[in-house]
């Protein structure tokens, strides 16, 4: 990969399932599943990390809050974030209702990259499967979503236009 990307450099230890995008604002902006071993509020929760020098430095990882997510979803995961042409995010997360097992997509809306409010509704969900790990790209004045259905079987993966 190194002939292609160059030297990889670590930025954030115990982050996985990233999602980076180039912020109009501060440069660049990924999102990940943390698990920091050292603070343990933190522990399992997105997270985001900004660096405003095309990843020389990077800021101190901060989980994200989302105001207004039902007290029976279960918290956040499989991020991803996309910029909105007003400057704010959307943050795409799984999740699922308490009771309910099957994960489906929801977003939050947020202007700091830090702090979002839950959108009510679910952006993607199919009645019969699990519906993870969504990615969301912009595709000239689209945002367009790709899917996948839980694994196992022969279910195929979700694509679609989002707003």
């Amino acid at each position: 990969m190194e002939e292609f990307f160059g030297e990889g450099k670590l930025f954030v230890e115990r982050g996985g399932v990233p999602c980076i995008i180039r912020d109009a604002r501060a440069g660049s902006a990924p999102v990940f599943q943390w698990f920091p071993a050292d603070r343990e509020e933190a522990f399992d929760k997105v997270a985001v990390v900004f660096s405003t020098d095309d990843g020389k430095t990077w800021d101190e990882a901060e989980p994200i809050r989302v105001k207004d997510l039902p007290e029976n979803y279960q918290r956040p995961f499989d991020p991803t974030l996309v910029q909105l042409d007003d400057g704010r995010y959307r943050f795409y997360f799984t999740s699922h209702t308490r009771g309910n097992n099957r994960p489906a997509i929801y977003s939050a809306i947020g202007s700091d990259g830090i702090h979002y409010s839950f959108e009510p509704g679910v952006r993607l969900a199919d009645e019969g499967r699990h519906v993870v790990d969504c990615s969301v790209a912009r595709l000239g004045q689209s945002l367009a979503h790709v899917s996948r259905p839980w694994q196992g079987g022969k279910a195929r993966g979700y694509h679609g236009g989002v707003h």
